[in-house]
């Protein structure tokens, strides 16, 4: 599906150009003066695909649980008599 507008889309507000500075309006205390904003004529919402029905859909995809017949549960994998030394690896 395409873009109807073939780019970017109209931003939803514009600047209001009928408006203008206030004339005691000071940059250094007030900031950067802005202008007012306006509703965009041409702004229809943000722009989504169409979506079409899958009738072949079966739901979100679960990886099925296969057993491996070669594991064994070994409790004294991690059992280390003459550890001498533990590093610690830190993050901020």
């Amino acid at each position: 599906n395409i873009n109807p507008s073939g780019g970017d889309p109209p931003p939803a507000t514009l600047p209001d150009e009928s408006a203008t500075k206030p004339e005691d309006w000071e940059d250094e205390e007030d900031g950067t003066w802005e202008a007012p904003t306006k509703p965009n004529p041409e702004y229809k919402g943000e722009w989504v695909a169409k979506t079409i029905e899958n009738p072949a859909y079966k739901g979100a995809w679960v990886a099925p649980d296969i057993d491996n017949p070669d594991f064994v549960d070994d409790k004294l994998l991690y059992n280390y008599k003459d550890s001498k030394y533990v590093g610690f690896e830190l993050w901020q």
